[in-house]
């Protein structure tokens, strides 16, 4: 559930792709605390929410949070959440001032099919690095719940500890 970094930093983005599909993901509902809390750090980098096709259909990242923040605001089932983008999306109404947003029905639905989704964490050194992967994979990948998409603009040979 965990790719750390010292395991792909000589990694090409190429090979990352490949071992991201391969490696093993956590269902969400098997997930514990004690699952994010490796080595007594707080691990920071990207993530993935795989459907259950194994099919990204998520990209995120954390910076200055702990994952294990960050997952627990995406579960955030207040309509008044402001981090719960994944389940606002995952209940077809993307965060956005112009839209309505996500009824605490609609993410009390989303949550419920969400626990059976997986999840894939990569750690990562530096925001920088952080910022740049999340960009490629959801570029990569086409998430379907999240919002930024677009042309590939870089090279999958780029070496992860050179992103």
């Amino acid at each position: 559930m965990i790719i750390y970094y010292n395991q792909i930093k000589n990694s090409t983005l190429e090979e990352l792709k490949e071992r991201i599909i391969q490696n093993d993901k956590k269902i969400i509902r098997e997930i514990r605390i004690v699952d994010f809390l490796e080595q007594e750090q707080s691990l920071i980098g990207v993530y993935l929410f795989f459907d259950t096709q194994n099919v990204p259909v998520y990209v995120g990242k954390t910076g200055s949070r702990a994952i294990l923040e960050r997952i627990a605001a995406h579960y955030d089932l207040r309509s008044v959440g402001f981090m719960n983008s994944f389940l606002s999306s995952l209940s077809g109404k993307r965060m956005s001032r112009k839209l309505p947003r996500a009824t605490d029905e609609d993410l009390q639905s989303a949550f419920k099919i969400s626990l059976d989704y997986k999840l894939l964490f990569i750690e990562l050194q530096s925001k920088e690095q952080i910022n740049r992967l999340e960009n490629i994979l959801a570029r990569e990948y086409q998430p379907t719940l999240n919002s930024t998409r677009g042309k590939r603009k870089y090279d999958l040979e780029t070496k992860i500890e050179d992103l």
